[in-house]
Order: structure tokens, then C-alpha cells, then sequence
């Protein structure tokens, strides 16, 4: 197929990973959209939503590409990096490499983006960050923009989702899913467990959920041609979960807490990702 991809910020490692997995497979990577981090209102609205701690690590990031190891040094992106090989940490510098259309917009919304889609012939879009998306950037691929959540579907809806999931006792797994215009809302492609063990601490559960994302979409969209190949199941959404938001501090040690004393949740046996069965709701 031919895909466009998103980027929270240039040097994102998960969407480097989803473009150079999804280009390996054999698709081919048409545009590549990072979303500007030096706006006011993104930096006013980090400050607001986390913090001035939060606002730092959210620096960090940035110059990393991806979340700090903990303390034993576990993440699981970092691996998977490892594991693939990868050349470039940048999405400008993977773009140019490979003749993909390298496009910075203010926002996924604008004008610029949903051009840049249309005219790069993106089939569908996969999405690697870059704030809540709109009607008219969904459109521009008739619908066909995938994501890893990094938690269970519909039970955990928005930010921290693993973590949640963790503390409310829900099953510890991502699910790919369409997004739409809602809040994780979208239909229900694919659900993958996240392993966990004895060692793991809250930024490691993190960095296995967003590395069984990267794999769990890839994984996925390998072998299909075109869009209409992929068959969602409805998503009862705002009907049946809890849509969360930034988890506080305090929130996160009772996850860790959790996690030490092995009360995690009920995925911990690694099974390998599953789709899900493709029949009409």
C-alpha cells in the first residue's frame, strides 16, 4: 500500500520503527508528516496537563526520541531498534534516505498535511503521534488511519493507557484500531499482549507497550494490498470504557507498587499477537 506516516516530533523512535518495518514489508512510504514541537500552545498545554517534571521528561523525549530507560536501563523500544538495525534517527534523515515526501506542519489538521496526504496518494495513514486528529485529515484517506493504542479497547480510552490498565486490573494489552473522529473510538483491528515480569517497572511497561504496538501494527498491515482487506469490529467506545488522561504521580507509584508486588494484570504469558476475528459486529 501506499502510506503516510505521522511523527509527534522529528526524532520519534516508534514511528522511525513503524516506517522502517512497514517499508521492509514491501509498502511503500509516500509521506512522512512531523508536527512542529516548538508551539506555544503545545508547550503551554504540556506545562498545564503535566507539569513543569512532565514538561522536562517531555524535552528529554524530544532530544532521545523516545522514553527514558529506568533504572535497571529496560526499554523495549530501544531494543527493537537494535533488533532492526535501524540507520537513521531522524524522520528527516530516514525521508531523505529513502525518497519519502518529509513534510513539518504545525498541526496533523492543517491545511498543509491533509494536501500533503492527497497529493503523496497515501491509501491510508498510520499514525505515530501528532495530537487528536480531525474529519477533514481522517477524509483525506477515507477513513484509513491506524493506530497502536497503548492499552486495552474499550475499556482504557486516551493517555497512560497501559498504566491504567495496570492500576484498574484490566488486561495489559495494545490494541490497533481506526481512529476516528472520537477519542479512541474507532473500530477494533487487532489486540496483542504486553508480557509482564517480576522486573518490570512502570517506564519499562511503558516502552513493551509502545514496542508491542510498533509490532502489532506492522504486523498487521504485512501481506495486505489495500485497504479494503482490513475488517474491524466495532467499538463500543464511550458506551463501555473510561476515557483516561495524564496520570498524576502519585497514581504512577501505586502502578509501580502493583507491578513489584506482581499484581499487574493477566497477560503475562507473552502469547503472540492475535487478530481479531474478522466478522461483522
Amino acid at each position: 500500500m501506499k502510506l503516510a506516516i505521522s511523527a509527534g516530533f522529528d526524532k520519534s523512535l516508534p514511528a522511525l520503527l513503524m516506517a522502517e518495518r512497514l517499508r521492509r514489508s514491501g509498502h511503500e512510504i509516500v509521506a512522512a508528516l512531523v508536527v512542529s514541537p516548538f508551539r506555544l500552545s503545545r508547550v503551554v498545554g504540556l506545562l498545564l496537563s503535566r507539569g513543569a517534571d512532565g514538561l522536562r521528561r517531555a524535552v528529554a523525549k524530544l532530544l532521545r526520541g523516545t522514553e527514558r530507560a529506568d533504572a535497571e536501563g529496560l526499554n523495549a523500544v530501544e531494543a527493537l531498534a537494535a533488533e532492526i538495525g535501524i540507520e537513521h534517527r531522524s524522520m528527516r534523515a530516514w525521508s531523505n534516505a529513502h525518497g519519502v515526501m518529509h513534510r513539518v506542519v504545525g498541526s496533523l489538521n492543517d491545511d498543509s498535511a491533509v494536501d500533503a496526504i492527497k497529493s503523496a496518494g497515501a491509501q491510508a495513514l498510520i499514525y505515530g503521534g501528532g495530537g487528536i486528529l480531525r474529519a477533514p485529515v481522517i477524509e483525506a484517506v477515507d477513513g484509513c488511519v491506524v493506530n497502536p493504542h497503548a492499552g486495552p479497547l474499550p475499556e482504557v480510552r486516551g493517555m497512560n493507557a497501559i498504566e491504567w490498565a495496570t492500576l484498574l486490573g484490566e488486561r495489559q494489552c495494545v490494541t490497533v484500531h481506526y481512529i476516528d473522529v472520537g477519542i479512541d473510538t474507532g473500530e477494533l483491528l487487532a489486540e496483542s499482549p504486553v508480557p509482564v515480569d517480576a522486573r518490570d517497572t512502570v517506564e519499562s511497561l511503558r516502552s513493551k507497550a509502545v514496542a508491542t504496538g510498533v509490532r502489532a501494527l506492522t504486523d498487521l498491515l504485512d501481506g495486505v494490498d489495500h485497504p479494503a482487506q482490513l475488517v474491524g469490529q466495532q467499538n463500543p467506545g464511550v458506551m463501555a470504557g473510561r476515557q483516561c488522561f495524564s496520570m498524576s504521580p502519585a497514581l504512577k507509584e501505586l502502578v509501580a507498587r502493583r507491578l513489584a508486588v506482581g499484581a499487574g494484570g493477566t497477560s503475562r504469558d507473552g502469547q503472540r499477537s492475535h487478530q481479531l476475528e474478522q466478522q461483522a459486529p
